[in-house]
């Protein structure tokens, strides 16, 4: 079974000056995203610990309802609203930098990917070429002659 990775919509992303709308697009919704799930994992964790909605929405000045939308639809946040709500979650956001890949330089996950794929896709061939060379153990091997019945119900 041969395996390709899929090269990311960014890849070629610097080709064009100014960068082409759609990937800016992609960006914003990635990274709005990526937020929206970064702060729910940490109102799950919260939520373990007996943080309710109703508490987060006090919090916020909001009747539960109103967060119980925002919370289920990241495309109106803002990072005023995202701070807003990491605050009343009981935290902050913090950022870090990612490099956009190059043309030549793919994305480190996309080479760990692949290099796994193609280890588990050599592993996996090479036990079927073991497998169709190895002979069954001698306790596989049939008996010659009849069968013999098992004891107790001899003849």
């Amino acid at each position: 079974m041969t395996t390709s990775v899929m090269p990311s919509p960014l890849t070629d992303i610097f080709d064009t000056e100014p960068i082409l709308e759609p990937k800016m697009a992609y960006l914003e919704a990635r990274a709005l995203l990526r937020l929206h799930d970064f702060i729910l994992r940490y109102f799950e964790m919260e939520k373990d610990k007996g943080l309710d909605q109703a508490t987060v929405a006090r919090r916020l000045g909001m009747d539960r309802g109103q967060l119980s939308r925002m919370l289920g639809v990241s495309g109106n946040w803002t990072i005023k609203s995202a701070t807003r709500l990491a605050a009343a979650i009981g935290g902050e956001v913090d950022f870090t930098w990612v490099p956009l890949p190059r043309a030549e330089e793919p994305r480190a996950d996309e080479t760990v990917f692949a290099k796994t794929i193609a280890a588990v896709t050599a592993e996996s061939s090479n036990k079927q070429k073991e497998g169709s060379r190895e002979k069954p153990p001698s306790s596989f091997a049939r008996p010659s002659g009849p069968p013999k019945p098992p004891p107790g119900l001899s003849k």
